[in-house]
């Protein structure tokens, strides 16, 4: 079983102790049927908070987390900066807690969340995600504006198996203080 958390300050989680970075942070960890934990990874950001809301399991033990990261993340792979003020993140790990890929969503003065992941059966994932204001995706597969209004963007992305952006499915429009909506895949 594999869990993943948000924490802040130092955890012992039965593998020794781990700490935070400057904020909030993520911690992976993969438990036996007992509950003992096997392994615990912790991704201090180095300027910032991330906040895991989605965790993901495919049938061959690679896991993938979702959710959202301020300034500049490093899951393995090399430091990340965030898009805007904060940037929805997606990366995929192997069972043994190596990186394989990440990818982050947002847009520069726009806030950009990832809600669900799904892992599929031939290791092709999906995302459900939400934006206030733009939204650029990493390859430039496309744009949702933001032209001085407050947008609110629910949107769904899907890949092929190495990773690689396909397609993005969004529906939004203008709202005032819409707070609080949630959505599931």
């Amino acid at each position: 079983m594999f869990v993943v958390v948000t924490f802040q300050g130092a955890v012992d989680v039965g593998t020794g102790v781990l700490r935070s970075g400057i904020g909030f942070d993520m911690l992976a960890m993969k438990l036996e049927s007992t509950g003992n934990t096997l392994w615990a990874k912790a991704f201090p950001g180095p300027q910032g908070s991330e906040w895991a809301n989605a965790l993901a399991v495919d049938s061959v033990g690679n896991f993938a987390v979702g959710g959202t990261f301020e300034r500049a993340v490093d899951f393995g792979g090399g430091p990340v900066m965030s898009a805007g003020p904060i940037s929805g993140f997606v990366a995929k790990f192997d069972g043994f807690r190596r990186h394989l890929w990440s990818r982050v969503f947002g847009a520069r003065q726009s806030s950009a969340v990832v809600e669900a992941v799904v892992l599929g059966t031939n290791v092709r994932w999906a995302l459900l995600g939400r934006s206030k204001g733009g939204l650029t995706l990493e390859e430039g597969l496309s744009q949702l504006p933001a032209n001085g209004t407050v947008l609110l963007h629910h949107w769904v992305v899907s890949s092929s198996t190495s990773g690689t952006l396909l397609c993005l499915s969004a529906h939004g429009g203008v709202s005032l203080g819409h707070h609080g909506f949630h959505s599931s895949l």
